[in-house]
């Protein structure tokens, strides 16, 4: 039974874990409903730490897969594309409603299968105002382009890394400082994405993260662009700052505690 709700859960893990990208590259190029796609985002998020906590209690280490996503190229294949992705969602958290007799994940599921159908609904919605709902227009220089692109894979890379020592931390510290700079790796996304137009690639396995790494990319390549790209990433720099400032006291407080003790 631990083997098949392992089985399950990592599932579920990847489905969530690829609705968040999906909704959030298209955030990028459906400037007049981005608002709408980052919030459902966000429920998928939720719903990714809800599997992601189960997994966990049961002993094993988080898992980050993800399924293969579909963009699409006009907004109305996008809202198409995102109803049919719910859909099976739905099917597959109604199947395991089936099998599943363990109560917390029986009633997340119950839970879950609501939120989708409230997005499912709202991306019905949503394709009923298509008419003049256009992508954005290309406004940034190739150079640009490309900075955003290794930007926005430096910040998913951050948030798989954070979230994943969220999860494994049994240090209460710890587990505050990682979700915080989680949720500042998921804002810093956001602001990167609004300047953002076409696909990134985001096919990355877990690997290790270097806040210093990190600040010092922010502190290159914010001469290279202009205008408001250029204030968004000296913001996002001054918020790595402070960063590497609370992972360097934190864990020294923990390492000093772990030591008297």
């Amino acid at each position: 039974m631990r083997q098949k709700l392992e089985k399950i859960l990592k599932k579920n893990i990847a489905l969530e874990h690829s609705a968040i990208v999906q909704y959030l590259l298209q955030s990028f190029n459906l400037k007049e409903v981005g608002e709408e796609l980052e919030e459902i985002a966000k429920d998928e998020m939720r719903h990714m730490k809800y599997f992601m906590d189960e997994l966990v209690k049961l002993g094993y280490k988080p898992h980050f897969g993800r399924e293969a996503i579909t963009l699409g190229e006009s907004f109305e294949e996008m809202m198409k594309i995102d109803i049919e992705a719910e859909d099976m969602a739905i099917k597959t958290y109604s199947l395991q409603l089936e099998e599943v007799k363990e109560k917390n994940l029986e009633k997340l599921l119950i839970r879950v299968i609501e939120d989708e159908k409230i997005h499912r609904e709202t991306f019905k919605g949503l394709l009923k105002l298509k008419e003049g709902v256009q992508k954005k227009e290309k406004k940034l220089k190739d150079r640009e382009e490309k900075i955003l692109r290794e930007l926005l894979r430096e910040e998913y890379k951050s948030i798989l890394y954070y979230l994943h020592n969220f999860f494994s931390s049994k240090n209460r510290e710890e587990f505050n400082l990682y979700l915080d700079l989680a949720l500042e790796s998921m804002k810093h996304f956001s602001y990167l994405g609004k300047f953002f137009r076409g696909e990134v690639d985001l096919d990355l396995e877990f690997q290790d993260f270097n806040e210093e790494d990190s600040l010092k990319k922010y502190k290159e390549l914010k001469g290279r662009v202009r205008d408001e790209l250029k204030k968004t990433l000296e913001r996002i720099e001054g918020q790595e700052e402070y960063h590497l400032y609370k992972l360097r006291e934190t864990l020294k407080k923990i390492h000093t505690l772990r030591v008297k003790f």
